[in-house]
């Protein structure tokens, strides 16, 4: 930690004068005092320039400080716990429905629906590549309008920024829809509370936004000015003047509703939009069909919508990608097979042509039902595209990628991303920057819906194999609820996460993680070693000298190896935890590990606790002995029983002159007489041995028979 204290400030601060030998004062330079006779006598020029050179010395410092308290943040912002993670927002009452998008610089900035003043309004949050929360405290008001504003989304603005657009009611009960531009450092450049895309009569629903290339975007949405729903869409550029015909221009009014748009840019200051179209049967009916408008706001292809998708039965909640030509890649869920829905997919190019099978490629028709897909771009020309998926008891999350001729490439079906017990919902991808994806979803395998949901990810890569942990790593799994996960790359291979979040309980939170390349939140994961009984525990590479330094961070994964060493009169049982068995614990850390190395006691000297005396015995010095002691009695029937662990037991003594015989007992048993007697004194001489025992508690007895008076203990030996 840096501390600015006077001990760093005052040799900059002050200007030291001499008098007649001694020192006399200081003289601040900041707020100089009333000159004496003799500060008169001072070299002006000289003050002067110490003082300039303070003034840079000062600044110089500052800098150095601060640069080193935001560098020891850089590296400690992001948590690296699941169950804590960064708070986006903690306002009161709810927050929900965050979305995502990337900063340019490997943060991201995230914006949300916001009840904190009674109704909802927009709020937004820049949280940098290092998880530090760049803007005004849980979050900058996008607009707070009388009345409600809800599900906004977001795109970038190309400059670090991002623009905005939701549904809005301020007008009347019926949305319309505005958006908002955010720079960089989190002030809002537009009007105040947002630029009207739309206000025409009745209900303008769920925009969505796609960037147009030049600091602006195009937003689609669906609309009900007429009988029924239908599709328009606007531009606004990066000042806020809002380019196309007033509250949009039409994508489809064909007959019937038209509903749920998403968009996809064509890398021309332009877009392709597609949605769910009930022309030809009328709900619940539906198809896909898919429009492209250009910059300047002309439709260019068939009026209306070229069909994507016109199977039996019903086609809907379509996605679509960029296939980086100026086309695109749309998939949907599909139930022209009957009671269940599959997966499809479709490209269509620059000029309209639909250029696989006739309504659409299979991407998965498993048994039961696949829904609510979501797709990216492989940076190929082709796409990757992720599913709920019931082929088995619960929903799963799988994923597929096909390229840009139509050929699925992984396996049939789908690539299992995560199949753990119970549910996993709602999944969102975003592309890895090598062909891959990173996938994040809901997930119930706490043990169902009994239970509350967590946050999970999974990175699968270009030929279909899942890199990280199985069934994906957990993002979050605070206490209650996290639910409905965006992500957005970090560009470096890993990701950012955001989702609403129930910690607190009562009001749903935003927060959000990183999860980096190599699929961890922790870069540094902790190992710690416990001891239990008389050792030690060293580890190499060095870090871990146990007792004393008994925890350590090491680089996501470092090999450590973990030696045990027993102290004198113990060995070393074994480890518990990461490692096993008795030879050296090499562990890979990959997340916060713990080790425990179990000493056992074999040796015990004659005062030990584990003997317990009856009737008298006296302790003497003895040079030779073990421990430089030992324990005697000359009382007959005095008795010494050690209570042990283990399949044998050793009795330590001195044989000599003066000593006699004793009584030895295993569990009350008599197991024989031993005499210490020798005509020449004889130390730490094993005098009884017993093997065989069963493994477990026993009890050793020693009793003085009487016979030539004195016995002795200078230690026992278990066998383990």
């Amino acid at each position: 930690m840096y501390v600015w204290s006077k001990a760093t400030v005052l040799p900059f601060m002050y200007f030291k004068e001499e008098e007649k030998g001694g020192v006399r004062g200081f003289r601040n330079c900041l707020s100089p005092q009333p000159k004496s006779k003799e500060e008169k006598k001072m070299d002006k020029i000289a003050f002067h320039f110490f003082c300039a050179a303070r003034r840079f010395l000062l600044t110089a410092v500052a800098a150095l400080l601060i640069t080193g308290i935001c560098a020891v943040n850089a590296y400690a912002a992001w948590a690296n716990d699941h169950t804590v993670n960064n708070a986006i927002s903690t306002a009161a009452y709810d927050q929900r429905y965050p979305t995502i998008v990337t900063d340019g610089s490997g943060g991201a900035i995230i914006v949300w629906q916001d009840s904190r003043n009674v109704f909802s309004n927009i709020y937004a949050q820049r949280i940098n590549a290092n998880g530090n929360v760049l803007w005004t405290a849980d979050g900058v008001a996008i607009s707070t309008v009388a009345s409600r504003q809800l599900y906004p989304t977001i795109v970038s603005d190309d400059s670090g920024g991002a623009i905005i657009t939701w549904l809005d009611y301020r007008s009347s009960d019926y949305p319309d829809i505005y958006a908002q531009r955010i720079d960089a450092n989190g002030n809002v450049l537009w009007t105040a509370d947002g630029v009207p895309i739309s206000t025409v009569a009745y209900h303008q629903w769920y925009p969505t936004i796609v960037t147009d290339g030049s600091g602006g975007a195009i937003i689609t949405w669906q609309d009900s000015r007429s009988s029924y729903n239908d599709i328009y869409a606007q531009r606004i550029d990066a000042n806020g003047n809002v380019l196309w015909t007033p509250d949009g221009v039409a994508i489809s009014t064909a007959a019937n509703n038209q509903y749920s748009p998403t968009i996809a840019t064509d890398g021309k200051g332009g877009a392709i939009i597609t949605w769910s179209d009930s022309r030809s049967g009328g709900d619940p009916h539906s198809d896909i069909y898919a429009q492209r408008i250009d910059a300047n706001g002309n439709v260019l292809w068939t009026l209306d919508g070229v069909a994507i998708s016109t199977a039996a039965n019903s086609q809907g909640s379509p996605t679509i990608a960029t296939d980086g030509k100026g086309g695109a890649i749309i998939t949907w869920s599909d139930s022209r097979s009957g009671n269940y829905a599959d997966i499809y997919a479709q490209s269509i190019d620059a000029n309209g042509n639909v250029l696989w099978t006739p309504d659409g490629v299979v991407i998965s028709t498993a048994a039961n039902s696949q829904g609510y897909p979501s797709i990216v771009t492989d940076g190929s020309g082709g796409a990757i595209i992720t599913w709920w998926d019931y082929r088995s008891v619960y929903t799963d999350i799988y994923a597929q990628r096909i390229d840009a001729n139509g050929n699925v490439l992984w396996t049939a079906n789908g690539v299992p991303i995560s199949t753990s017990a119970s549910w996993q919902e709602y999944p969102t991808i975003v592309s890895d920057g090598s062909g891959g994806a990173i996938i994040t979803w809901m997930d119930y395998r706490c043990g169902g819906y009994s239970c509350y949901s967590d946050i999970y990810a999974q990175k699968v890569d270009a030929n279909g194999n899942v890199l990280w942990t199985a069934n994906g790593v957990p993002i979050s799994t605070a206490a209650y609820a996290q639910r409905y996960p965006t992500i957005v790359t970090d560009g470096n291979g890993g990701a950012i996460i955001t989702w609403d979040d129930y910690r607190s309980y009562w009001w749903s939170d935003i927060y959000s993680q990183r999860v980096y390349a190599i699929g961890t939140i922790n870069l540094f994961p902790t190992l710690s070693v416990s001891v239990n009984g008389n050792g030690s525990v060293v580890s190499s590479p060095a870090g871990i000298n146990c007792p004393g330094d008994c925890s350590e961070a090491f680089a996501y994964g470092t090999l450590v190896t973990l030696t045990a060493t027993p102290m004198s009169g113990w060995i070393f049982t074994g480890w518990e935890g990461a490692c096993t068995g008795t030879g050296a614990c090499t562990y890979n850390i990959t997340v916060d590990t713990s080790v425990a190395a179990n000493f056992k006691q074999i040796w015990f000297e004659e005062s030990d606790p584990a003997i317990a005396y009856t009737g008298t015995w006296s302790a003497s010095a003895c040079s030779s002995c073990s421990g430089g002691a030992m324990k005697s009695t000359s009382q007959t029937g005095a008795k010494a029983d050690f209570s042990f662990n283990g399949t044998g037991v050793r009795w330590i003594a001195s044989k000599t002159k003066n000593s006699g015989k004793a009584n030895v007992y295993i569990d009350g048993v008599f197991a024989g007489t031993v005499d210490l007697y020798n005509r020449t004194s004889q130390y730490q001489v094993v005098v009884f041995e017993r093997t065989g025992l069963s493994p477990g508690n026993h009890i050793l007895t020693i009793e003085n028979s009487g016979k030539r008076v004195s016995i002795n203990i200078d230690a026992f030996e278990v066998i383990p």
